[in-house]
């Protein structure tokens, strides 16, 4: 059996999220080209203002024949505890996702950011889905956005 995965960083563009309807539709279209059996999503992101990247992209591809389960998992941000914006990873998966996780890379080695003014601290993460194939073996999925 041959699967093909793909990885790709998404470039969220926080805070301007410029072109993001068009980033989408491209990214959207290159899947369907490409149809992979998994795909791995870095800056996967969540805006108060335009949704659910991840899960907008999930559908699209469904509307087009392609049918993923998903796995998300935030890094940053806050759209969680009422925010505007958080990013993170993404498996997609067209095979059954039996568990996931996320797990914080170096979190006794923080990131400091400043973004006009603004002190903040960062986080990378491992993502990992099992992932059953063909309904008899099961395949370890792993993810990193460093």
């Amino acid at each position: 059996m041959t699967l093909k995965v793909l990885t790709f960083n998404i470039f969220h563009d926080y805070p301007a999220l410029r072109h993001f309807e068009e980033r989408l539709a491209i990214l959207e279209r290159a899947l369907v080209a490409e149809a992979a059996d998994l795909v791995v999503l870095q800056e996967a992101w969540i805006s108060r203002t335009h949704g659910d990247l991840v899960a907008r992209l999930v559908e699209g591809l469904r509307q087009c024949g392609l049918a993923y389960q998903q796995f998300y998992a935030p890094a940053n941000g806050s759209v969680g505890g009422g925010g505007e914006f958080e990013e993170g990873s993404a498996i997609l998966s067209r095979w059954p996702i039996a568990d996931a996780e996320a797990r914080e890379l170096a979190p006794e080695h923080p990131i400091e950011r400043t973004w006009h003014g603004y002190v903040y601290q960062e986080r990378r993460i491992a993502v990992r889905a099992s992932v059953i194939i063909a309904g008899r073996c099961r395949l370890q999925v792993f993810g990193t956005h460093l």
